[in-house]
């Protein structure tokens, strides 16, 4: 937690974040906030107290300025992909086979049984309900435990590790505060409370 942080400061821990490979999210609710809102991987404006210039910038707004609906966006998000990422890798798995089948008859001029209307009706028994019932699931209990790589494909299983959008050491985040120290000492009677949070959900 840092309080009483100027607009510069609030970008620069943004910036030193994302120079060290962090996925970073920022709330804020006010203008000061709004630069760092932008920069961030995904800002987040309060939308009951928080001022149009934040909402207008950041990139999600919580209507009920509750961290605990970042949580269930999060979860809801890697479900979504993850269910996209079944869904297109079965469809894929299943139609290049039919296709390696009906490739190699055409081919090898092999007689073959069924009729255009039948291999439609397989089509759409094996591929389109399996695949609406991998699209609809509704995820497990260690989604929120494996966090996506940054540049993962979507055919990879690989998550996230040290400096790929992991959290950060707290050894990190202090080296990024240290400069920030000083001034934030000098300015603090002078200066009215501002605060900022930056978190990671693993």
């Amino acid at each position: 937690m840092f309080a009483r942080v100027s607009p510069k400061q609030k970008l620069d821990l943004v910036n030193g974040l994302q120079e060290d490979h962090h996925i970073v999210a920022m709330t804020g609710d006010g203008v000061n906030d709004a630069p760092a809102l932008k920069k961030a991987d995904i800002g987040i404006a309060m939308g009951i107290r928080g001022t149009q210039v934040s909402q207008e910038v950041a990139d999600m707004v919580l209507k009920d300025d509750a961290f605990e609906s970042i949580v269930l966006a999060v979860r809801q998000g890697r479900v979504i992909f993850t269910n996209i990422r079944r869904f297109i890798i079965f469809l894929l798995s299943c139609n290049l086979s039919e296709l390696l089948v009906i490739g190699l008859v055409a081919t090898f001029n092999i007689p073959f049984q069924l009729v255009a209307i039948q291999i439609l009706f397989i089509n759409l028994i094996t591929d389109v309900f399996p695949a609406m019932a991998l699209g609809f699931t509704e995820g497990d209990e260690t989604v929120m435990q494996k966090p996506r790589a940054i540049r993962a494909s979507l055919f990879s299983a690989a998550t996230a590790g040290p400096g790929s959008g992991s959290m950060p050491r707290s050894s990190e985040v202090a080296r990024l505060a240290l400069p920030l120290r000083r001034s934030i000492s000098a300015r603090a009677i002078q200066t009215s409370w501002q605060r900022i949070t930056f978190f990671s959900i693993p």
